[in-house]
């Protein structure tokens, strides 16, 4: 069951991180979470350049009338390329950019995403207030490795998690184990799916 889009992850070195957290206040968005030193789960690291250890974390959650959370995960180094998706703050849609779009609208419907006629990919969780849009765009390149800066990976939360991640699997995509990430206290069970054209959708839960 789809349950909620959580947050679009915005990779950014440390050095920036603050830049970018003002600039979303200044277009209405709120720092609820803040953490300079998570750890990385060991899974993670297979879609990182640099691999750093730990990271830096803020959660931005969306002015009141609209948009998307955003969690800033900032680290030591990271890759400069163009940004696999592309999202303008305050807005409730956002646009993939993939060299397989077929494989990446697999990966979407098989989370539970429904496709409208127009081709675009729909997100509509249970507790989600408005649908997400989801575009697919063609391209050529595109670096999607997670620690590339700019926005680089979204993040839903189902129930089961278990049965979410077989469905993907079963639709022929690749996915990582899961592991487990504490932040704060709070414990979820987390793994990524990655479709064909490279693009990592990580998926989560607090129930297996």
């Amino acid at each position: 069951m789809l349950v909620k889009f959580d947050h679009l992850t915005y990779a950014a070195n440390r050095a920036s991180v603050q830049t970018i957290v003002k600039d979303l206040q200044r277009k209405g968005y709120q720092l609820t979470l803040q953490e300079e030193q998570a750890a990385n789960m060991s899974t993670k690291l297979a879609y990182m350049q640099f691999k750093d250890a730990t990271h830096g974390l803020h959660f931005l959650a969306p002015p009141a009338e609209g948009g998307i959370p955003v969690e800033i995960v900032s680290y030591e180094n990271t890759t400069d390329g163009d940004c696999c998706i592309n999202y303008e703050a305050g807005k409730q849609s956002f646009v993939i950019k993939t060299a397989d779009v077929d494989s990446c609208k697999t990966v979407l419907l098989a989370i539970g995403c429904e496709e409208q006629e127009n081709g675009v990919i729909t997100f509509q969780g249970a507790f989600d207030d408005f649908p997400i849009e989801i575009s697919i765009e063609h391209v050529t390149s595109v670096a999607t490795n997670l620690d590339n800066e700019g926005v680089c990976c979204p993040t839903v939360f189902v129930k089961p998690l278990g049965k979410t991640k077989k469905k993907i699997e079963e639709a022929g995509i690749h996915c990582s184990e899961i592991e487990t990430f504490e932040v704060q206290g709070t414990s979820l069970y987390v793994f990524f799916a990655q479709g064909k054209g490279g693009e990592i959708i990580e998926i989560t839960s607090n129930k297996l």
